[in-house]
């Protein structure tokens, strides 16, 4: 049920990141197909949450995520961007916290990143920290003379 739809998934979201310094991935044919794929994976494990919210026979925001382990994860949202004065995208995610809620889930995971939207609704945030090991001569390793 969920495949027709991430053709408009794709396409909104190339439009609201258009004008940033960050395009959207879904520029390139790969990371669509990427999706579709995913799609069909998380879907047959019962783990994709897909939320396409209308407003006059029009997708205005939508989003692509999961329900895992008693969680929800927020993943990739998009919203028509031309009604960005409207706030489609805090709809959107009222939608999806209710929806959380009513799942009974017991954690909403806005993942990784900074965004200050996510601070308004958080109460926690955990510390996330790369760490890297490199073999001598490859990256990472410093030119000793």
């Amino acid at each position: 049920e969920i495949l027709p739809h991430l053709d408009e998934f794709f396409e909104q979201h190339v439009a609201r990141w258009q004008s940033t310094p960050s395009p959207s991935r879904f520029l390139k044919e790969k990371h669509r197909e990427f999706y579709r794929r995913l799609t069909r994976a998380a879907s047959d494990a019962g783990w994709l949450r897909f939320t396409r919210i209308e407003w006059q026979s029009r997708a205005i925001a939508m989003h692509f995520g999961f329900c895992y382990n008693d969680s929800f994860l927020w993943y990739k949202p998009t919203f028509a961007i031309d009604l960005a004065r409207h706030s489609p995208g805090e709809v959107l995610l009222r939608r999806l916290l209710v929806a959380a809620i009513n799942g009974g889930v017991s954690a909403f995971d806005f993942g990784i990143g900074g965004e200050a939207f996510k601070h308004r609704f958080a109460t926690a945030t955990p510390v996330v920290r790369t760490w890297g090991l490199y073999a001598p001569g490859r990256r990472g390793e410093r030119h000793r003379e």
